[in-house]
């Protein structure tokens, strides 16, 4: 919109489009604060945007002697998640909200071919059709089969233990494997989670991070911060470590920033039908940053696009003043019309003369 406008004015200049949204990332926060900054007034939700941090568990023993003191508190019976990315700051008069959510993978029970060699081999198979629930004797081949896809480890983990009681040679031709790996949900699966978890982690500043949950009535609540080094940083008593994948909403300072800090993946099919997962931006794979959604309620878009649109052509048609003659050539006023003004314009302007 903005670059449509200036072209209007002129189509000779040296602005680019990081110029631009340089700008409207800057203006969009001075409006931002000064119309919602020390007023009690709900923010539009246009005006947030949710971005997505891979959590790493941290030991709390390699962060507990902070210069003498405990960084946690007086106790260290806390589990610390870290995220792997750092995340854009928000915003103070923000409602930053963050949902701690686990994405598993899929878990498969492997089925290697030495398993037909095993004595009552036609029982055993019987029994594994019976709790897999489909036929697997036509898959076991020369090598192995995967069947029984699940996102829950231990559940794999409890079928593998009741097969192996009951059938000890076994053992040695079944397993679980993780057939994709954790971290990277399916959008059903991270929608569906959001909503059932949105905020269940209690966002502190960094000030109070140290010294929330430990109280006795607070020990079952997770607490969340953006700390110096501009990483979330998430605690809780109980247990959290297998929490992998965090969102944060907010209105940050810099939406696209936090766009491309963000650890979210997305999905697509290349040209030759396969299914690639990347980060996003990379236009070279079909994400274009230009196309991402600027995060800006209606009613503050008209007054962006003035400031900026002002900023551009005043840089635009700011006239030169190119030689070093100790005196201001621009206060010429027909030097300065001539040199500015379109060829077409001067040319209506000159007397003509009469023959």
């Amino acid at each position: 919109m903005v670059v449509g406008l200036a072209k209007q004015y002129s189509d000779d200049t040296d602005i680019t489009n990081n110029h631009i949204a340089f700008l409207l990332n800057k203006y969009r926060t001075y409006l931002l604060k000064q119309k919602y900054n020390n007023k009690a007034q709900e923010v539009p939700i246009s005006n947030y945007q949710t971005v997505c941090a891979k959590m790493e568990y941290t030991q709390p023993s390699a962060l507990a002697n902070c210069c003498g003191n405990s960084c946690y508190g007086p106790s260290n019976d806390f589990q610390v998640l870290r995220s792997a990315n750092s995340v854009t700051y928000p915003l103070s008069f923000s409602d930053t909200k963050a949902s701690l959510i686990r994405c598993a993978g899929i878990f498969s029970i492997k089925l290697e071919s030495g398993i037909t060699e095993i004595e009552d081999y036609d029982e055993f198979l019987e029994y594994i059709q019976a709790i897999f629930g489909e036929d697997v004797a036509d898959y076991i081949g020369d090598e192995y089969i995967e069947t029984y896809q699940t996102t829950c480890e231990d559940d794999a983990n409890k079928l593998v233990s009741l097969i192996t009681e009951r059938y000890p040679q076994s053992a040695d031709y079944i397993s679980v494997v993780r057939t994709e790996e954790p971290q990277e949900c399916n959008p059903e699966a991270i929608g569906s989670a959001i909503s059932n978890y949105y905020g269940n982690v209690n966002m502190v500043s960094k000030e109070r991070f140290g010294y929330v949950g430990i109280s006795k009535y607070s020990g079952n609540f997770a607490y969340g911060t953006i700390g110096v080094d501009g990483h979330l940083y998430i605690k809780a008593k109980t247990e959290i470590k297998r929490y992998n994948k965090a969102f944060v909403t907010s209105i940050f300072e810099n939406p696209d920033k936090a766009y491309e800090q963000s650890g979210c993946t997305y999905t697509y099919t290349d040209g030759q039908g396969n299914v690639q997962t990347v980060t996003c931006p990379n236009p070279e794979n079909g994400c274009d940053p230009w196309d991402r959604e600027f995060p800006l309620e209606d009613a503050l878009q008209a007054p962006l696009i003035q400031l900026v649109l002002k900023d551009i052509l005043g840089a635009a048609y700011r006239p030169a003043d190119n030689i070093n003659n100790g005196r201001d050539d621009l206060s010429d006023v027909e030097k300065y019309i001539r040199k500015n003004m379109k060829q077409q314009y001067l040319a209506q302007q000159e007397p003509q003369t009469i023959e």
